[in-house]
């Protein structure tokens, strides 16, 4: 029995000193190397198009609402920066500080409201250390990083945390991919790098997930395998030049890369494609996801020619087709200069779930989902037991059922087990409520 309980709490011990190992003793020395290459971001607000400086109710700053406050970081020694689009739209008189406390005024290069980047440039004698970019396909779930930014102003802060989760899309765009991570941010943050334990950029800090406009463990960067691609566009161009095949794109089945409808009345059937064609293949490779497809085809030259198999009405066959200027302008609603919140009323259904397609993004705190043992990165497979064919599938079923608080047969997976379960929505929260 004694030999048992050694060998127990050897295993421990053991136990122990693995995780003791996994979590850094200190993120000092990975601080002081990153921090170099991190910067502060300020503007001056136009005030013909100033914003109340409050978001869902918020107050961001102490200040008269005239200035705007972000983050950024030093792409090379040229002194370019990368920031978010939203830091510094609308604004003029940029500028930048570096981690040393020089102040340099800051020119817009190019900026894009789609993907919310932006590049900047400075001019400065000072020897500047540009950041490296990691491999973001590469961080998994529960990854440690180091988030780097100016909250409220105050300067150079950093925040560490673990990778939540992973390719989240809250905004509607398919281009667009996040880490979520569960590192403490402020408003400041966006813009700002978030790294690796090896000091390499992975992400870019952009948004909050909030109920009550405070952080509660949930943010999320724009991936920086995107990210590095658009900002050298960027920084080249000045601007994102977007080519088209003339038709909108979407996922049906949970795999299937359909053309959802026709944007273009000339494009489309010059390139023979028509609304229900399902694409199986670009230039003789599988399509991985709707993003890269989408990557590939925005950010070629107009004039580039692919060849894609279609599924069309049971038969498959191969069309050349060829990608033209994207003439319609790309506009986004002005966002305030601080980190953008995601608003629960438009956000959260009534079962206290916010999904994208049929994943769950998060779940709030004492809802009925949370009751039930749904968490963030669940996906849902049947809904009474119904496969979902459509993006917007378990949307409309959550809303139908929460109207009439009928009963809602869930059959998920669990996102850290792989686990399939079922649970079961609004019928037992209604009685519950008529005890």
């Amino acid at each position: 029995m004694m030999k048992l309980k050694l060998f127990i709490c050897g295993l421990f011990l053991s136990s122990f000193a693995l995780n003791a190992a996994a979590q850094p003793a200190s993120f000092a020395p990975l601080a002081e190397r990153v921090l170099l290459s991190a910067v502060n971001i300020s503007a001056q607000i136009d005030p013909a198009q100033d914003n109340p400086e409050t978001v869902n109710g918020l107050l961001f700053d102490g200040s008269d609402g005239q200035t705007a406050l972000g983050s950024g970081f030093i792409l090379d020694t040229d002194g370019y920066i990368a920031t978010c689009a939203h830091v510094i739209d609308k604004t003029s008189e940029i500028s930048v500080t570096l981690y040393n406390g020089e102040t340099y005024p800051a020119q817009i290069i190019g900026q894009d409201a789609l993907f919310d980047l932006a590049v900047l440039k400075i001019k400065t004698s000072t020897s500047l250390t540009p950041v490296v970019f990691g491999q973001a396909d590469d961080v998994r779930l529960g990854d440690w990083v180091l988030a780097v930014g100016n909250p409220f102003g105050l300067g150079n802060s950093v925040s560490a945390g673990i990778v939540s989760g992973k390719s989240r899309r809250f905004r509607d765009n398919a281009y667009e991919e996040y880490f979520q991570t569960d590192a403490v941010l402020a408003p400041g943050y966006s813009g700002g790098p978030l790294f690796n334990t090896a000091g390499e950029v992975i992400g870019i800090h952009n948004a909050l997930l909030t109920t009550n406009g405070g952080f509660q463990g949930v943010s999320f960067a724009l991936s920086a395998s995107d990210s590095k691609e658009i900002l050298e566009h960027l920084k080249t161009d000045g601007k994102i030049l977007r080519s088209t095949l003339g038709a909108t794109f979407g996922m049906r089945n949970g795999s299937d890369l359909t053309v959802i409808a026709l944007e273009n009345e000339n494009i489309a059937p010059e390139n023979n494609l028509q609304a229900g064609d399902v694409i199986l293949e670009v230039n003789g490779e599988k399509i991985p996801s709707e993003r890269d497809f989408l990557k590939k085809i925005t950010l070629s030259p107009a004039g580039t020619t692919f060849k894609l198999a279609i599924l069309r009405n049971g038969e498959t066959f191969f069309q050349d087709v060829k990608t033209y200027m994207f003439e319609k302008t790309e506009k986004k609603e002005a966002q305030e200069v601080a980190i953008p919140l995601i608003e629960e009323n438009n956000t959260f259904n009534a079962a206290g779930m916010m999904t994208d397609g049929n994943a769950v993004v998060a779940v709030q705190p004492e809802s009925p989902a949370a009751q039930k043992g749904i968490e963030s990165g669940d996906i849902v497979l049947k809904v009474n037991g119904e496969k979902l064919n459509e993006p917007n599938d378990l949307k409309l079923y959550l809303e139908e059922a929460a109207s009439g608080q009928a009963p809602l047969q869930l059959e998920l997976q669990n996102v850290k087990t792989s686990e399939p379960y079922a649970v079961e929505l609004f019928s037992k929260a209604k009685s519950n409520d008529a005890d």
